[in-house]
């Protein structure tokens, strides 16, 4: 019995015509039986084969529909045309688009392609459908006729819009139409790897759906021989069979071969939940599903290193949750004592939600670990934007320790590595995955050692602008805490930060068990080799002029105005 895969995306120009007839090649290739339904108006999969006049071919998917519909037979030897490379075609043409009319007014709409679908699984290893760009009945068919499907998504700005409607889609077809129904991966088409642009697209396509859904190891390539060979009607497989795409259609043919072997050779003893529940009832213990659950009943993300702040970005998020809701969902796991849920992933979505004036959020319920919660927590935010120092050395440390004890997931299922992951490993595997070199890793971890008000420095966080350099910062995190308040306390008296120098000589005086209150204010105090010549006061000098609440900024602030009309008076005067 054949597996069904329908290519999917509401988008147009994703490459799903191009994998849908690629992917049907090569599996005729590998000698499997395809049989290759255009559901598109268009008929770009047909054309791709060499039919490109309807008058080649007397039936048609439209003739299909309708057959179905009035419950009468269709020959299927007129239907299914047979090309060269072994791919047999149900073909479309422009005559489909008026088809949507028709269904909107048929019994069970939704299921009339499934219910041809079934007539012909028998004759083939693989049934392909190409969908159109859209999410209208046709679509929708195609889904709830499906085993699989796969969804395009091209390494271009924008070429992630519209996810979040398909995936909803899809949802809704898996609940209440197909339950069955499986994402068997997201393929990445178009990519350029000369460019940052297509490498970060991909990396974002990575972080946003990643942890949800199987991303193919294969990656397209932009290429033109293989728009080229539409125009010819060949697949890329004949027309440039060593071409870089072609190479990587086959790849990813390869993957969807092993993923449909892999189900089929997946054979056990029945367990008691197989004997004596019904199949609805295992397949809805078995299907994850996004659930609306009241924001109340989810809880921060023990030692969360990532704040949330009321910034322009979250600006920006409240506003599109007004204008589109909360278009991915939330991940939680059930809270240990069982008072609800704690937050994993969607930190931000949930605050944006919540200051929207909503009370609940999409969430997906996930059992995991500490270990692997910590993972994903950190994976779905490292990418961010905008990550102070601090935070990175907090997701840093977090995940270095969850990797130390467990070892780091490697599958979709988050099952256990077998073996046990040394402190070495370890880091080398963060370092690969985040981009950065070993030793910049450690000096980000070292940010965790510092005092509070430190941290906020080095984050820019401080109200009066006090801002420590990376640098410096990573030095003085190997001060005492009782030393490192001493640097914060002069840093405040005297509004100037140590320079990456003077940092160092602490912090070799400290190992020496030399620095001390003096031996700190000594050397903040000293005028660096960059500094402009400036007059210092000491604070009990001044203080009783002040109130106690004045900050050191404030009371500089407040000279400078009454030294401006000292300045203005002598002046009036001197004319006079």
């Amino acid at each position: 019995m054949a597996e069904v895969i329908a290519i999917a995306n509401q988008k147009g120009g994703v490459g799903k015509t191009m994998t849908s007839v690629s992917l049907s090649a090569c599996l005729a290739l590998h000698s499997k039986k395809v049989l290759l339904v255009d559901l598109d108006p268009q008929g770009h999969s047909t054309k791709a084969f060499g039919y490109y006049d309807s008058s080649q071919y007397p039936l048609s998917m439209r003739e299909v529909i309708l057959s179905v519909i009035q419950d009468v037979p269709i020959d299927k030897e007129q239907l299914i045309l047979h090309s060269d490379e072994n791919v047999d075609i149900v073909p479309a043409n422009i005559s489909l688009a008026g088809i949507n009319s028709t269904l909107e007014s048929a019994m069970c709409r939704e299921t009339v392609v499934k219910r041809f679908i079934d007539t012909v699984r028998d004759d083939y290893d693989f049934i392909i459908i190409d969908t159109n760009p859209s999410l209208d009945n046709l679509p929708i068919n195609a889904l709830t006729a499906s085993d699989k499907v796969i969804i395009t998504v091209q390494a271009e700005p924008y070429g992630v819009e519209g996810m979040a409607d398909l995936l909803k889609s899809i949802n809704m077809v898996k609940r209440n139409l197909n339950p069955d129904l499986k994402i068997d991966g997201i393929l990445i088409t178009m990519t350029d790897e000369r460019t940052n642009l297509s490498k970060k697209i991909i990396q974002d396509i990575h972080k946003n759906f990643g942890q949800h859904i199987k991303i193919f190891n294969s990656t397209i390539p932009r290429c033109v021989k293989a728009s080229e060979s539409t125009g010819v009607g060949e697949s890329i497989f004949v027309y440039d069979p060593k071409g870089s795409a072609t190479k990587a259609y086959n790849v990813f043919t390869k993957e969807v071969i092993l993923n449909a072997e892999k189900e089929h050779n997946d054979i056990r003893m029945p367990s008691y939940d197989d004997l004596f529940t019904n199949e609805e009832q295992r397949q809805e213990a078995k299907l994850e599903k996004i659930m609306e659950l009241p924001i109340s009943e989810i809880h921060e993300f023990k030692n969360h290193p990532f704040k949330v702040r009321e910034d322009e970005q979250m600006i920006k998020l409240i506003e599109s949750i007004t204008e589109n809701g909360i278009l991915l969902p939330t991940l939680v796991r059930p809270s240990k004592d069982g008072s609800g849920y704690e937050m994993v992933s969607g930190h931000r979505r949930m605050k944006g939600a919540e200051l929207n004036g909503l009370d609940k959020v999409p969430a997906i319920v996930r059992d995991l670990t500490d270990d692997q919660a910590t993972i994903i927590m950190v994976d779905s935010n490292i990418q961010r934007e905008t990550i102070l120092p601090s935070e990175r050395g907090f997701a840093y440390k977090m995940k270095l320790e969850a990797m130390n004890r467990q070892g780091k997931r490697n599958d979709l299922t988050f099952s256990q590595v077998g073996k046990k992951l040394n402190e070495t490993y370890s880091i080398d595997k963060l370092a690969e995955e985040v981009g950065e070199k070993k030793n910049q890793i450690y000096r980000y971890i070292r940010l965790t050692k510092l005092v509070e008000p430190l941290r906020d420095m080095v984050d820019g966080l401080r109200e009066d602008k006090i801002k420590i350099a990376f640098n410096p910062a990573v030095e003085l995190s190997y001060l005492s805490k009782e030393n490192q308040e001493l640097v914060v306390k002069y840093i405040e008296e005297f509004d100037l930060t140590p320079s990456h120098a003077q940092t160092i000589r602490m912090k070799e005086l400290s190992k020496e068990n030399r620095l001390d209150e003096n031996v700190i204010y000594s050397i903040m105090t000293e005028v660096k080799a960059n500094q402009k010549e400036k007059i210092s006061f000491k604070m009990e000098d001044i203080d009783e002029y002040f109130p106690n609440d004045f900050t050191p900024r404030q009371k500089s602030d407040t000279i400078l105005k009454l030294l401006k009309i000292w300045a203005k008076k002598r002046k009036k005067e001197h004319e006079r």
